[in-house]
């Protein structure tokens, strides 16, 4: 083989594991953005009691860490291609001195022998075969780059809903102050109510 210890050119995702991996946490994005929707329309329906704050803030939180879940199995799947990917490029470069290699070869037997002599067709199929392998290899990195944009992707959208459900909770939390607030008010203008009764008295 013309590419013996080279190494090959792999394509990102290309196994079922991936693929079943990558299809998994696609799956979950859907059903959080589902669970998000749901939730939204809940409180929005609901008299947002600090009851109802309570159990949508609870909601969200466990929404969230679903959320940063997804983000961590993401931004690990991203590492593992930038490293084949980076594996990938040295692959082809090797690939590439190797042709050029070759291809200084056959100038030297076409010289040397001729461009009819069985050692010049010989060398001249190396050197075919290794432009053919370049030439899949290239196609192979166009794939890779446009999976891994894929993927970086679904973490600039996750990431931006952690950024949404984060500022959720916290409008929440603010909602709940002004819940404890205006209880708290209440309670202070009836204890002053009963003690005007009791001045009456």
């Amino acid at each position: 083989m013309a590419n013996d210890g080279l190494g090959a050119v792999i394509k990102l995702g290309g196994s079922q594991e991936f693929r079943n991996a990558l299809s998994l946490i696609t799956q979950q994005l859907r059903e959080t953005g589902s669970e998000l929707r749901a939730i939204s329309a809940d409180f929005a329906a609901s008299d947002k009691t600090e009851k109802d704050i309570t159990n949508t803030t609870n909601r969200y939180a466990s929404a969230l860490e679903t959320q940063k879940n997804i983000y961590s199995n993401l931004e690990t799947k991203y590492s593992q291609m930038s490293a084949k990917y980076s594996e990938n490029e040295e692959s082809l470069s090797k690939l590439i001195a190797k042709k050029d290699e070759e291809k200084a070869k056959l100038e030297k037997i076409g010289a040397e022998l001729g461009t009819s002599s069985t050692e010049y067709q010989k060398q001249l199929e190396v050197v075919a075969d290794l432009e053919k392998q370049i030439n899949s290899a290239n196609i192979t990195q166009e794939q890779n780059a446009k999976a891994m944009s894929r993927v970086r992707t679904q973490m600039n959208d996750t990431d931006a809903s952690i950024s949404k459900t984060t500022q959720e909770i916290k409008n929440l939390s603010e909602e709940t102050e002004k819940s404890s607030k205006k209880t708290d008010e209440s309670s202070e203008k009836e204890e002053q109510f009963k003690d005007s009764l009791n001045l009456t008295s």
